[in-house]
């Protein structure tokens, strides 16, 4: 068996890190979903200053940027405490992690003072989902060297994680692009596209949803194939493919909601939220096959 860090300290540190992570994710769903993105027109500061004028759009924005401040810090602080205690994979992961919350926070400055919220050109969709882009790939990071604190993972496991993993991410990025290019309502129904099973117009905007909800569909038939054999097996292991095939339904329920509602603003900050925490969690599971097991260090 492999051996594990020695104290529970990284894995708490890592743990809480990871949960910012996702709290900022999510808040920066709540910021897009309600146009708030440049309501701090200035960057650093807000309207020229630390305590801006008391509006819910401004302190959404600028909410957002002290919950960054905090994230970034503490992701920073526990990069450099695991750097310095391991090496290998999750040493070289982290070090990684540290440049990317550098790059995001100059991108983050970028974005507000090129006005790419307004999304009106495809440089600025670009920009805007590139940022997004480099937060996941940061929290998907922390989650890796996070799962590598534990002993590893099953072979026969490992094919299907890493298969479910590299859908699911893929997935996620394909959907920051149908959100940010304003595709989301391109297949206006469900779940049929424009009244049918192939949609008649073969629009980039119209190509880019569908391919989504395919790769939707897929996901979903896959994890429940999984839980099927899990209980047929009778070995008792079909538990956290269960939660893997609820989390997955309960995202693909809440995107149709968000179809048939015109993207009614609860289901849209709700479908971000679902989808992020299935990344996090098919990383988890796919983490022992990505990023072997650190060796015992000292707290």
């Amino acid at each position: 068996m492999n051996s594990t860090l020695k104290t529970h300290g990284p894995k708490l540190l890592l743990g809480i890190t990871i949960l910012f992570t996702y709290a900022l994710l999510i808040m920066g769903n709540v910021v897009t979903s309600t146009g708030s993105g440049l309501e701090c027109p200035d960057w650093p500061l807000c309207h020229g200053t630390v305590n801006p004028p008391k509006e819910i759009g401004i302190w959404f924005e600028w909410g957002h940027r002290l919950l960054g401040g905090i994230t970034g810090t503490l992701i920073i602080f526990s990069a450099i405490y695991m750097i310095k205690k391991t090496s290998g994979a999750v040493s070289f992961l982290l070090k990684l992690v540290v440049g990317l919350v550098c790059v995001v926070v100059v991108l983050g400055g970028i974005v507000v003072l090129t006005e790419a919220p307004l999304l009106d050109s495809y440089k600025k969709v670009m920009l805007v989902s590139s940022h997004i882009i480099i937060a996941i790939l940061i929290f998907t990071s922390m989650i890796l060297s996070f799962r590598a604190t534990f002993d590893g993972g099953e072979n026969r496991e490992k094919v299907y994680s890493l298969w479910l993993f590299g859908i699911v991410f893929f997935q996620v990025i394909l959907g920051i692009f149908v959100r940010y290019s304003g595709a989301s309502l391109s297949c206006p129904d469900w779940p049929l596209c424009q009244g049918s099973v192939l949609p008649p117009d073969y629009s980039s905007a119209v190509l880019l949803q569908y391919v989504h909800r395919l790769f939707a569909y897929g996901i979903f038939c896959l994890t429940l194939w999984r839980v099927g054999m899990e209980l047929i097996s009778g070995q008792g292991r079909a538990a956290p493919h269960v939660l893997t095939f609820c989390l997955v339904a309960t995202q693909a329920t809440v995107g149709v909601l968000m179809i048939w509602t015109k993207l009614f603003l609860p289901f849209v900050i709700l479908h971000g939220a679902v989808g992020f925490l299935v990344l996090g969690w098919v990383t988890f599971r796919a983490g022992p096959y990505l990023v072997p097991p650190v060796a015992e260090v000292e707290a």
